[in-house]
């Protein structure tokens, strides 16, 4: 398993993934991105740094939730709301530019996690991730 385990790494990561989830097209929402990043971790075996556990509607990380409160804080995301449709994240003004070499080295995995689940519905990705956990 690759490790991604420093925090400001792992922080990277996420803006990354948000940035690739946002080219192909999907809601980048908490739930894409909680299943994304258990995808990351458990289907191509990327370290990095969140543990999961079932909950209301499946694998979830509760490391990753607060993360993701400091990444807007911090500005290195942002989030446009839609009424009935909940949040959707896009790169904050902040945010960095991927220059960690652990991100470079896993970036395959990110942009097939992106195009794997990117565009699928809410539903199906909780579905989804509940069956592979």
């Amino acid at each position: 398993m690759e490790v991604i385990a420093p925090v400001s790494v792992r922080r990277q990561l996420i803006v990354e993934l948000v940035r690739r989830l946002n080219a192909t097209g999907s809601w980048s929402g908490a739930t894409h991105i909680q299943k994304c990043v258990f995808f990351l971790r458990h289907m191509f075996d990327v370290d990095v740094g969140y543990d999961f556990v079932i909950y209301y509607y499946g694998p979830f990380s509760f490391d990753l939730d607060k993360d993701l409160v400091l990444l807007r804080f911090r500005g290195w995301l942002t989030v446009d709301r839609e009424p009935g449709y909940g949040v959707h994240y896009r790169p904050g003004p902040k945010a960095p530019q991927p220059t960690d070499e652990m991100i470079e080295a896993v970036s395959p995995s990110i942009d097939r996690v992106a195009e794997l689940f990117g565009k699928k519905g809410v539903k199906e990705l909780e579905l989804m991730a509940t069956t592979y956990y």
